[in-house]
């Protein structure tokens, strides 16, 4: 019997069993599926490695801010949704008429970086910021129940 590491045994007596072959199949025959499968799991890790890397290369000096703009959304999720209703509201209003952010803008008599603040989803809007748009655009924003 050829000598392999006790790695390499082991592995084999878990190959032949896991794919049914008897012992007197040429040894040779598993150790190309181990040489194989370790290749792929060495591959698999060679990638990991590189991924990490250039992770590490890329990584940010300010740490992240995703749990406080969580923990925020979180705080202030029902009024977060009427605002982004209403820019689904605003963005179709822009398709059905052909208008840029700019157009709508100057309908509004407001600036871009005001609509810009609408679209985005997370503008806090009082109830009469809400009339002057519905008014200015001429449409319903949001059903009375």
């Amino acid at each position: 019997m050829l000598y392999c590491s006790p790695i390499y045994y082991l592995c084999t007596k878990k190959l032949l069993k896991q794919f049914h072959l008897q012992e007197s199949k040429p040894i040779s025959c598993i150790f190309r599926i181990l040489s194989l499968v370790l290749w792929d799991s060495q591959m698999n890790r060679n990638m990991a490695s590189k991924a990490i890397k250039f992770l590490e290369a890329h990584k940010s000096e300010t740490p992240s801010r995703f749990v406080e703009e969580a923990t925020w959304r979180k705080e202030n999720e029902s009024w977060l949704r009427w605002s982004r209703q209403l820019a689904v509201i605003l963005i179709g209003y822009m398709q059905d008429n052909g208008l840029k952010s700019s157009d709508l803008a100057s309908r509004l008599r407001v600036s871009p970086q005001y609509v810009s603040k609408l679209l985005s989803g997370t503008e806090n809007l009082s109830l009469k910021s809400i009339a002057n748009i519905e008014d200015k655009l001429g449409i319903t924003c949001f059903a009375m129940a």
